[in-house]
């Protein structure tokens, strides 16, 4: 019960969080310090839970600073795809970390999807040309995007983070999980942080605001997703994780007036078809 409770969370957190990061930077807000600050509130929140770990050694530190700095590394790049390109394309195009997350989980954990799981990657994978291209066919000139490259470095860094992540809740548990994460992204995330700044001026309650509901949002997801990684297969949790796809779309229309919502929905629910196949 708590897996599916903990599914429907990540589903619902990921692509709101989506919205508020797309909104912080259309206000002005640096995509860096908008990453930084989600990951240093959560590591300040959550530092009691990795401290009180009574197994932490040198492999352990290793093995969540890499998970920290992909990690890091893959939001910020998420943050910009989002500051550049449209919410209902970036999100689906998300389907693509399954692929990822299965090919890594083969080589460190182990993991073998079936025929079904297989079919199912390919069925999204299908759906997802609707979505980038907006006419039923891929292609690659979509990479002339510089916000959709921006979305293929940030789901292929993420991919290698569940992986890792997974190792780690393993070795420890989701709540060490959750704050080996946090504090790792706001160790690797600071020094952009620091040499960036915001394009515009913006009141300090305002930004304090939008950071903390992002935040939330953002630890919401990362709690759910952790939750999910200890009873569900890496990459046939990242394909179920593909369902927020749909509301991506739909947020992008509510929130930001996007167009080609039809085409774009066809495709989200052929990958929402895609992942109930992977865990037929």
């Amino acid at each position: 019960m708590i897996t599916i409770l903990a599914l429907v969370v990540r589903i619902v957190a990921n692509p709101l969080a989506n919205v508020f990061q797309k909104k912080a930077v259309a206000d002005g807000l640096c995509a860096a310090r908008v990453n930084c600050a989600s990951y240093v509130l959560l590591a300040i929140i959550t530092l009691p839970l990795f401290v009180s770990f009574e197994y932490i050694n040198l492999k352990f530190l290793l093995l969540c600073a890499v998970s920290g700095l992909m990690g890091a590394l893959s939001n910020y790049f998420l943050i910009r795809a989002l500051e550049l390109a449209d919410l209902s394309v970036l999100g689906p195009i998300n389907s693509y970390k399954a692929i990822i997350g299965i090919v890594f989980a083969i080589v460190l954990l182990g993991e073998y999807p079936d025929v079904y799981g297989l079919i199912g990657v390919l069925f999204i994978v299908c759906g997802s040309y609707f979505i980038v291209d907006s006419g039923g066919r891929f292609c690659f000139s979509m990479f002339k995007n510089k916000g959709i490259r921006y979305r293929f470095y940030a789901l292929f860094l993420a991919g290698i983070e569940a992986v890792l992540l997974k190792k780690i809740i393993l070795c420890s548990s989701v709540e060490v999980g959750f704050s080996a994460w946090a504090l790792g992204g706001a160790l690797f995330s600071l020094p952009l942080a620091i040499i960036s700044k915001n394009k515009s001026s913006v009141s300090v309650v305002y930004a304090g605001c939008r950071i903390f509901l992002i935040a939330l949002l953002f630890g919401a997801m990362q709690l759910s997703t952790n939750y999910v990684f200890e009873y569900v297969k890496v990459g046939y949790a990242l394909a179920l994780f593909q369902l927020s796809g749909v509301l991506s779309v739909v947020f992008g229309w509510l929130f930001f007036g996007e167009k080609n919502i039809v085409k774009k929905l066809i495709g989200a629910v052929m990958m929402s078809i895609g992942a109930g196949a992977i865990v037929l």
